[in-house]
């Protein structure tokens, strides 16, 4: 009988693997495809705005409940707004930087470079202008044709999703 309980407790292991796999390629297809993050995004962001990373600084960010985390702070010089009235004072809010030698990581928020052209889907929080869905409230612009699969990279493509999701 034992032998019997090892063999389904494999095939159940098995099973349970084989369905992670599947829904993971599922999610990285959907992911990559943009549309429906992006799209969910665009309608949930209070405000959307395009601009560059004028500066940059870290420090700690002290919570109600005592605990402290670091969080970068991102001068914007707004270009155009697209939706919403946009950040109150230009400044994007982030998790992870350096402060005194002690750097924070946060895997869903990568870094910004100083000059780098943006769009921010946002939100107003306490702390400041936060990215919508974290990532995916960043759109990182280039100045040629798309190179992300799915996902609008020049200007121009986030303003016609954005027009598109208007007359829905």
């Amino acid at each position: 009988m034992k032998r019997n309980s090892r063999v389904h407790l494999h095939l159940g292991i098995s099973a349970f693997l084989f369905s992670i796999s599947v829904v993971g390629a599922a999610l990285a297809d959907s992911y990559l495809a943009g549309s429906t993050n992006l799209d969910q995004t665009i309608q949930g962001a209070e405000s959307i705005v395009h601009g560059r990373i004028e500066s940059k600084r870290s420090e700690y960010l002290h919570r109600p409940d005592g605990s402290r985390t670091i969080i970068t702070r991102y001068s914007l010089a707004v270009d155009e707004t697209l939706k919403g009235s946009g950040p109150a004072n230009h400044e994007l809010v982030v998790d992870g930087g350096t402060v005194d030698g002690i750097t924070l990581k946060v895997s869903d928020m990568p870094p910004l470079d100083v000059g780098e052209e943006i769009v921010v889907l946002g939100d107003q929080t306490a702390e400041g202008f936060r990215l919508h869905r974290r990532r995916d409230g960043l759109i990182r612009l280039q100045r040629s044709a798309a190179q992300n699969i799915g996902q609008p990279t020049t200007l121009d493509d986030v303003r016609q999703r954005i027009q598109a999701l208007g007359r829905k």
